[in-house]
Parts: C-alpha cells; sequence; structure tokens
C-alpha cells in the first residue's frame, strides 16, 4: 500500500510515464494473488518438487536478491552523496 501511495504522490513519474495507474493497481493485485497462491500451495510444491531442488532455488533466489539489494543501495548511495556535495 505504501507503495502505491509513493508512485501516486512521487514528482518523478518513474514508472508511470510508460503505464497508466489503473495498470499499475492491476499488475499490483495480480502480484498479489499470486504470491497468496503459492505461499499456500507450498507445501505441496516441496513435495512435488523434493528437498533437494527447493534447497538449490533458495540459493538461487538468494543471489538474485542480493544483486538488487546491492544495486539499490549503491544506486541511493550515491544520490545521498550527491546530495551531501551540493
Amino acid at each position: 500500500m505504501i507503495l502505491v501511495i509513493e508512485i501516486i504522490k512521487n514528482e518523478n513519474p518513474g514508472i508511470r510515464t510508460d503505464y497508466q495507474i489503473v495498470n499499475i493497481m492491476i499488475g499490483l493485485g495480480l502480484n498479489i494473488l499470486l504470491d497468496f497462491f503459492v505461499l499456500r500451495s507450498l507445501h505441496k510444491i516441496q513435495k512435488f518438487l523434493g528437498n533437494e531442488i527447493i534447497f538449490i532455488l533458495r540459493k538461487f533466489f538468494g543471489v538474485i536478491l542480493l544483486a538488487i539489494s546491492v544495486k539499490l543501495f549503491a544506486s541511493n548511495l550515491a544520490i545521498v552523496i550527491d546530495n551531501l556535495s551540493n
């Protein structure tokens, strides 16, 4: 919810230049529904794939999450340093 408010309020349009707010809201809603159903059926998915595949997927997505967080941290740190120098 906070993300939606920030997208609507933010002076820097970002994603709003490519998509209308209605489309962004629909995409967020569909993402939340998909996450809910995946989390609800997680036990069945683990039984189907097995513990070894789940372990590999955890490591794989952990590396992706780490890369995204480092990118966000570096870009925001550059903005903070730029603002401090001005």
